[in-house]
């Protein structure tokens, strides 16, 4: 199964705020940066690019311009990091992971990364750090 990583027009005030783990930089889901729209456009935001990405179940992560996503792809648990402007690739490493999900709904990552520095970390669906 693949799915899409969407980057939406109306995310870009966030670029002020770097979102570099689950639900933020203060773990609890809130942005304080500047205010959002106070409505939609009708058609919904601009989207700014899209990427084709494996299945998994985490979150992406944003922090210095660039976005972090951990996904399945194939056999290989993979982590990318691209632009956030463009999405552009910068960099992806994979490993092979042998996880089946045993209810059959998702084998790929279950966790969303955490960027700490210039380190990022991830837990993979079997348990690797």
């Amino acid at each position: 199964m693949r799915h899409v990583l969407l980057l939406l027009a109306l995310s870009l005030p966030l670029a002020a705020e770097d979102w570099p783990q689950f639900l933020g930089p203060r773990r609890n889901g809130t942005y304080t940066g500047k205010d959002l729209a106070a409505q939609w456009p009708a058609d919904g935001p601009k989207v700014l690019w899209r990427k084709k990405v494996g299945s998994g179940w985490g979150g992406a992560v944003v922090a210095g311009g660039r976005v972090v996503h951990f996904h399945r792809d194939g056999q290989r648990e993979v982590i990318e990091c691209s632009d956030d402007a463009s999405g552009k690739t910068h960099w992806k490493y994979g490993y092979v992971s042998g996880y089946v999900d045993q209810f059959g709904k998702d084998d790929g990552p279950r966790a969303t990364p955490a960027i700490a520095g210039s380190r990022i970390y991830t837990m993979g669906a079997s348990g690797i750090v």
